[in-house]
């Protein structure tokens, strides 16, 4: 077997190898002779001591120069190639191009008889570069989101490579499969422009999980992948560890997501058993490291259950809880983070497009003195009061007139400010049809509409505006009264709180930058009324009835949340 320099630029040192035999010729001393009265008897000894002083010297020079050259055959890094049958189609001096892509998904920490899914990669790595043949080509990938290149240009060290790989390290995420291919389809492209090697070979390592993995039946994968494979080998490695326990954590939701201080929030954990059977698992509620609760959970093979506890904080802030669960084979998925706002009060100021016209929702929300702090100002006043630190804005039958107050609405939104607009009687379907309405509205107002025998569908009630009225059916919001209303388009992007039954939204809600938009369809108060009735008639008996207060104080703390 033929001896191969895997770092051939460390022979150039190789004249270095005379320096110990140029120090042991400078070293010569040169005398002058002197006769004198003992020369005799030393020349006599030195005669029978000459032979063992040479040899003594020229040892000692030959060991000076094999060690200097050793240390430089060592960063040669020789090795012996491996010997391999020829065939016609594979001659001798064929070489290879061995690409690996080794899976960096958190499950490749899963752990199984002390070995990790990743040692098992690495081993797999270390055979393929140990059995190469000479003048044979490596690069490394480690495949994540954002795939990363363990070892980007070609390398023909072997422990290169294998320094390379074996300190590369999963992450706590999961990987992109289409990323991946195709940042090693345009790399070789590159190489290909460069060097010649007689094939490639792409080695995908993974334990092949689904959450990884399920993209492989898109056509957009298939295709990169057929793409690969005109120009190289695709060999896959899958990584099979006997799976014995494993849950992990889905969900966390918190109810309500921004509480007040005091309140009772409740914590949900959705806990899933990943494993082939029926197991136990500790599941921990933990708040800035205080346990708040611990329970078991029994679940069978691929059976998932919510796990919630109530707690409440004294002190506003943002406030860290985690659920943790008992130790099994993949460690990583066993825990789960959120951080929870939590607020003293909210501030809430009132721009009423007619006087008197926030008076109602004034009242609902200083039903709770301790949580809303309320002012009313005139629509006038729209410009400065949206530049103000505050948390939520109702615009309250609003009187549109010019183009920029719908601008002023947009940056009040992307600094964080919640908008509650509700519609009245002051709403001009022609001003709104005559304009290009920008796209971040929650929904386009198209034109005023009796409701005639439709009523209140809560939608299940699964807005979180409506959610506190679920399994309580007599708090009158499916017979809430509603005679008129602004007929709103919902925007793709918008979810629908509370509709009629007919279809027609009557709260729909969206993100606009950090700022939650809440439109109301309805009028929150009683001075919109039908003119063309004898009595006039409000538009709704909302601001009268029942489910009033809390649905306002619901769509304030949603309108909140930006601001959180």
């Amino acid at each position: 077997m033929p001896l191969v320099f895997q770092n051939p630029a460390a022979l150039w040192a190789l004249p270095l190898t005379a320096v110990p035999l140029l120090v042991h010729l400078w070293s010569r001393r040169r005398f002058e002779e002197e006769p004198w009265g003992a020369m005799e008897f030393l020349l006599r000894a030195m005669a029978m001591r000459a032979r063992r002083i040479w040899l003594e010297e020229w040892l000692l020079l030959a060991f000076r120069t094999l060690a200097m050259l050793l240390l430089i055959l060592a960063f040669a890094d020789p090795r012996l190639a491996t010997s391999q049958a020829t065939t016609p189609e594979t001659p001798r001096s064929a070489t290879t191009l061995h690409v690996f892509v080794l899976d960096g998904s958190y499950s490749m920490q899963r752990t199984a008889d002390g070995k990790s899914a990743w040692e098992e990669a690495v081993a797999y790595a270390r055979t393929v570069v140990e059995s190469s043949r000479v003048g044979d080509g490596f690069m490394a990938l480690l495949m994540a989101e954002d795939p990363e290149w363990l070892i980007r240009d070609v390398s023909h060290s072997s422990t290169a490579v294998l320094a390379a790989i074996e300190d590369a390290r999963p992450v706590d995420a999961p990987a992109g499969l289409l990323p991946t291919l195709e940042v090693v389809q345009q790399r070789l492209a590159e190489v290909r422009r460069r060097a010649d090697f007689s094939q490639t070979i792409v080695h995908w390592v993974s334990d092949l999980q689904e959450v990884t993995w399920k993209s492989a039946q898109s056509d957009t994968v298939r295709a990169a992948v057929r793409r690969l494979a005109t120009s190289a080998t695709m060999v896959v490695h899958p990584i099979d560890l006997p799976v014995r326990v494993n849950h992990y954590c889905a969900n966390l939701e918190a109810t309500p997501p921004s509480p007040f201080t005091g309140e009772p929030v409740t914590l949900t954990a959705e806990i899933i058993n990943d494993g082939p059977r029926t197991s136990t698992v500790s599941v921990s509620f933990v708040s800035a490291q205080r346990l708040i609760d611990r329970r078991s959970v029994t679940l069978a093979a691929g059976a998932s259950e919510s796990v919630s506890v109530t707690t409440s904080w004294d002190r506003a802030g943002e406030i860290p809880w985690e659920v943790r669960l008992g130790d099994d084979g993949l460690a990583v998925d066993n825990h789960r983070r959120r951080i929870i706002p939590v607020r003293d009060r909210m501030t809430v100021v009132c721009l009423e497009g007619r006087p008197g016209a926030a008076r109602w929702i004034r009242l609902a929300l200083e039903a709770s003195p301790d949580r809303f702090q309320v002012r009313t100002a005139p629509w006038s006043e729209l410009a400065g009061e949206l530049e103000k630190d505050v948390d939520v804005t109702f615009l309250v039958n609003p009187d549109f007139r010019r183009d920029d107050e719908l601008t002023q609405i947009r940056h009040a939104l992307e600094r964080g400010v919640g908008i509650v607009l509700a519609w009245g009687d002051r709403f001009d379907a022609q001003w709104w049809k005559r304009r290009s309405l920008p796209e971040w509205l929650p929904a386009i107002p198209q034109e005023v509409a009796k409701a005639g025998e439709a009523v209140v569908d809560p939608l299940e009630y699964a807005h979180p505006i409506v959610a506190p009225f679920r399994g309580n059916e007599r708090s009158g919001l499916r017979s809430l009264p509603i005679w008129r209303y602004v007929r709103l388009k919902p925007n793709s992007q918008s979810r629908v709180a509370l509709a009629l039954d007919n279809g027609d939204p009557l709260i729909v809600e969206r993100r606009v930058g950090a700022g939650p938009f809440v439109l109301v369809a309805m009028p929150l108060e009683m001075q919109s009324v039908d003119p063309t009735k004898k009595p006039p008639v409000p538009w709704s008996a909302l601001p009268i009835w029942p489910t009033f207060v809390p649905l306002v104080q619901q769509m304030a703390r949603t309108a909140g949340e930006g601001r959180a």
